[in-house]
């Protein structure tokens, strides 16, 4: 099968790894990041025929009898599935949230049937032999009737300051809520687990924590300039990550600094001047 990519971030590098890797005649047709080093990068090592830097230029190939990966930004997930439906891809691999607009989901889905292209949201807990048997297990009835849950999604603090606080999650304004960023993965379990429909669905909280009348005296804009001893300092997290050396930031260095295999010295430059050099007390999130 042909496969093309929208979006070479961690996700969509991520799910081109594991294709190669289980399946080794899997041709990659097209890349495309508006990153161009990124794109570069990932088009080099999957021997991809095709690069594009921007998305307008990438949906006037043909999809033809191809599938594609859409692993760009949560806003533009239906924007982008959509015009991959106008291409002619009919297997969509979708990054999830597909949306925080129901319309927009109901639009998506419709014009999907419609034109007859099979969409998958990435919720691929579901899909873990874990999940599988617990599902089993519950329609086994072995355990009586489900009636209540009671359910954690327990966010590191160096998780939730890089995504939520410094990162590309911040800003409800501009991305998905935390509800749907972080926990759609635990809704569609709950659906795939008890094979039922959501009947209603709240969900409450504030800004509380991280902002700057909780940051501490004589702290700084920015960590690489700041004397104080944080939890959160981004040097000491992205850098010298004395405690999480084979986990979640050892490998954010391409996140952090938007190439694809950084140096030491392209990591501190960026602690210096981008977004996840900040102060967790002064940055500009909005989420709760």
């Amino acid at each position: 099968m042909k496969i093309s990519l929208l979006g070479a971030g961690n996700r969509g590098i991520g799910y081109l790894r594991w294709i190669k890797f289980f399946f080794k005649k899997a041709e990659i047709e097209s890349i495309c990041d508006i990153n161009i080093e990124k794109c570069n990068y990932a088009s080099n090592k999957y021997k991809a025929k095709n690069r594009f830097y921007n998305p307008a230029d990438f949906f006037k190939k043909p999809g033809e009898d191809g599938a594609i990966i859409i692993a760009t930004q949560d806003k533009d997930h239906v924007k982008h599935a959509l015009k991959a439906i106008d291409a002619g891809y009919k297997e969509i691999l979708l990054e999830k949230p597909v949306s925080s607009d129901y319309k927009e989901i109901e639009g998506l889905l419709s014009y999907a049937k419609e034109r007859y292209a099979n969409i998958v949201v990435c919720h691929v807990l579901r899909y873990t032999k874990y999940y599988e048997k617990l599902k089993e297990i519950v329609d086994s009835g072995k355990i009586g009737k489900v009636l209540t849950i009671n359910h954690k999604e327990n966010v590191g603090y160096f998780h939730y300051a890089h995504s939520y606080v410094r990162g590309n999650w911040s800003r409800g304004d501009l991305t998905s809520p935390f509800i749907l960023a972080k926990c759609s993965h635990d809704f569609d379990l709950f659906h795939y687990i008890l094979s039922d429909d959501c009947v209603s669905l709240s969900s409450y909280g504030d800004l509380s924590y991280f902002k700057k009348e909780n940051a501490p005296k004589d702290s700084a804009e920015r960590c690489m300039d700041c004397k104080i001893d944080c939890p959160y300092n981004a040097f000491n997290l992205y850098i010298k990550d004395p405690i999480l050396k084979s986990t979640f930031l050892k490998f954010m260095g391409p996140t952090i600094t938007g190439l694809p295999k950084p140096n030491k010295e392209d990591k501190i430059n960026a602690l210096k001047t981008g977004p996840y050099g900040r102060c967790v007390y002064k940055c500009d999130n909005n989420v709760c």
